[in-house]
């Protein structure tokens, strides 16, 4: 966030176009964005915050807009300078990346090692495989979200085991078995 922005939000959204737009910085972006930034992640003039999710393309997408599209009444707010003169919010934004997925099982070695489901998922996976070990050996399952990071660790003993996803913030995410990763969707 800048340092001469009178307010910071969380109000930033994108919208992915398949033509160019032209639009003035005076008002609000007269579009319905197909990706919205996470409730309370704020903007601060120390730190980046990262904004990441997925986004499935319609096809000929090759724009992408980045701001609010809310109005005024509707855009969260939260004063941090009231010694500035104008009503603004002013965000760098910076690392802009896309990178396509060909498909959700794509990292499998082979769809037989194991199955993952419900994909998309709630609160809960299953996970299911013949190939598990026997009973009582326990194994690690790591889930990495989209940057490579684990952010969830369980243990699996038998040959179908569910995993408790609540904590994890909706978008893609990669679980990775006895060297065989798949991706799956946490809604």
């Amino acid at each position: 966030m800048a340092e001469d922005s009178k307010y910071t939000t969380d109000d930033i959204s994108i919208y992915f176009s398949d033509t160019t737009i032209y639009m003035s910085y005076w008002h609000n972006l007269p579009f319905t964005p197909q990706f919205n930034n996470i409730t309370g992640n704020v903007f601060d003039t120390l730190n980046w915050i990262l904004v990441s999710g997925n986004y499935i393309a319609n096809g000929n997408e090759n724009y992408l807009i980045i701001g609010n599209f809310k109005n005024d009444l509707n855009t969260d707010t939260f004063l941090i300078n009231s010694n500035i003169q104008y009503d603004v919010s002013y965000v760098y934004i910076d690392d802009v990346s896309l990178t396509p997925c060909t498909g959700i099982d794509e990292f499998a070695a082979s769809s037989e090692e194991f199955t993952v489901y419900p994909n998309p998922a709630g609160e809960e996976i299953n996970v299911q495989s013949s190939k598990f070990k026997v009973q009582g050996s326990n194994e690690e399952i790591n889930i990495y979200d989209m940057m490579g990071k684990v952010v969830l660790q369980s243990q699996y003993s038998i040959p179908n085991t569910q995993i408790n996803i609540s904590s994890l913030q909706s978008g893609m995410y990669v679980i990775a078995i006895n060297g065989v990763r798949k991706k799956f969707v946490k809604e």
